[in-house]
């Protein structure tokens, strides 16, 4: 049997009275986009980091771009997580505390700090690691021509996920337990899960579009 289906925005909107959503959940807003890039050089390791496109933790983002060529020369070697971290400014808003962290992947509003030369803190519960939510181990190229891709819903991201503040998908609250902005901004946070074979230098990079 065929059916026939609409969002909960056009249902909202063809309702009596008319319900708006708000900007940027399912009716259009604004739309920012912030761009970046870095380039690893031929030091690469496993457990480099690469911190790029700065936005603010109320952002709804709606895509992640990545552009990306080079790092090591043996095909489909080296790989690549793309996390939403925390900035590590301390002028930008970023509670002390949470500055430099990695949310958890288990959207809990838990954050722990990289560890240098080591990868992901111990130190998140239930199996938790950092959320790699935008690719886990997306393998990268090697010598040649670059090449673009959708991160967007490469790993754990999802369409609900897009037409929610970024800090509340990723589970933030107060003490109470009550949903709260923790404030400050948030970074795309690049990390080689798997060494390249021979590193080369290459180019990273990021463009997140988004809505307020």
């Amino acid at each position: 049997m065929s059916e026939n289906l609409k969002s909960i925005p056009v249902t909202n909107l063809d309702a009596t009275p008319v319900v708006v959503a708000t900007a940027g959940e399912g009716t259009y807003g604004l739309g920012k986009t912030a761009t970046d890039f870095v380039n690893p050089s031929s030091s690469n390791a496993q457990f480099s980091t690469y911190r790029l496109c700065r936005f603010p933790t109320n952002a709804k983002v709606k895509h992640v771009w990545l552009f990306q060529s080079g790092i090591d020369t043996t095909t489909a070697a080296a790989t690549l997580d793309f996390n939403v971290a925390f900035s590590d400014s301390t002028v930008d808003g970023t509670p002390v505390a949470l500055q430099s962290t990695i949310p958890s992947s288990k959207f809990d509003g838990t954050a722990f700090a990289f560890v240098s030369g080591t990868g992901y803190s111990t130190a998140y519960t239930n199996t938790g690691t950092g959320n790699k939510l935008f690719g886990s181990a997306i393998a990268v190229l090697t010598n040649g021509a670059g090449q673009t891709v959708d991160l967007t819903f490469k790993n754990t991201f999802t369409p609900t996920m897009r037409d929610d503040d970024m800090w509340d998908a990723l589970g933030f609250t107060t003490t109470q337990g009550v949903a709260a902005d923790p404030g400050g901004q948030f970074d795309i946070f690049a990390v080689i899960a798997t060494g390249a074979t021979t590193p080369k230098a290459g180019q990273i990079a990021i463009e997140v579009d988004f809505v307020l």
